[in-house]
């Protein structure tokens, strides 16, 4: 099996400019990503996102499949730049 990290050396990406996002639905907020994505709103809710963790020049964007160990992949996103969340 092709690993994730395997594809991304062949293609020669610098894993220090690009962090990983795995989206998963949250049952706290009620984000369901997979339906974000088939509605057209996924990437507006990854603009939203409110972790210092995006702190980076680019995001990898994958979302969980279900129950399953399948991740479809969305897209890589240029950040640019971070700002508070705090009014």
């Amino acid at each position: 099996m092709l690993k994730l990290i395997d594809l991304l050396h062949i293609s020669g990406v610098d894993l220090g400019d690009y962090k990983i996002h795995c989206a998963t639905d949250n049952k706290i907020s009620g984000w369901h990503p997979l339906e974000q994505y088939y509605a057209g709103n996924f990437e507006e809710g990854q603009s939203q996102q409110s972790h210092k963790n995006f702190e980076c020049d680019h995001v990898l964007s994958l979302i969980k499949l279900g129950n399953s160990n399948r991740w479809l992949f969305v897209g890589v996103y240029r950040v640019d730049g971070v700002q508070s969340a705090k009014g």
